[in-house]
């Protein structure tokens, strides 16, 4: 809240400067030099200190290395904590498929002959005829149980991470 007043100040401050500026008299050019250069190095201090807010630095580790006194501090950011929305995962699952049994129909088999025929004056002729090979039937097929690779879709519910 407090850097947010500052940076409001630092840009009202940044206005006036750039505001038209009045007539200067003898000496004043020094002074507003020194101003600038003043406004600037303090620009610098909070835009520095808005941009490393929120990041506690924090020891991770203290060495000291063989035949050197001097203990070596690292410094490391501390983890921010950040939401994750939910999504889907799509990934691959293999199943077992059981084996079965199914009834098919079979149609009847028909076989056509030729068959000499004569008629009632004694003359031959060809005519067709159709036997009955096999009556129609069902028959039961087993089918192998097999693996069978799916694509299965899971949600993954939001979370907080820390990175």
């Amino acid at each position: 809240m407090l850097t947010k007043a500052i940076a409001l100040t630092l840009i009202a401050a940044m206005a006036v400067v750039a505001l038209p500026k009045p007539t200067a008299y003898a000496g004043d050019k020094e002074w507003a030099t020194a101003g600038k250069i003043l406004a600037g190095a303090v620009g610098v201090a909070i835009i520095h200190k808005i941009a490393t807010s929120g990041h506690n630095d924090r020891v991770v580790r203290v060495h000291r290395t063989y035949r050197e006194p001097v203990r070596r501090v690292r410094y490391v950011r501390s983890p921010q904590r950040t939401w994750v929305p939910g999504y889907y995962v799509i990934r691959a699952e293999r199943t077992w498929i059981e084996g079965w049994w199914e009834r098919v129909w079979i149609e009847p088999e028909y076989r056509r002959i030729r068959v000499t025929r004569y008629d009632a004056y004694g003359r031959a002729y060809t005519a067709w005829k159709e036997l009955l090979v096999r009556e129609g039937h069902y028959e039961r097929i087993w089918h192998e149980g097999y693996w069978e690779t799916r694509e299965v879709r899971e949600w993954v519910p939001g979370h907080w991470e820390y990175r």
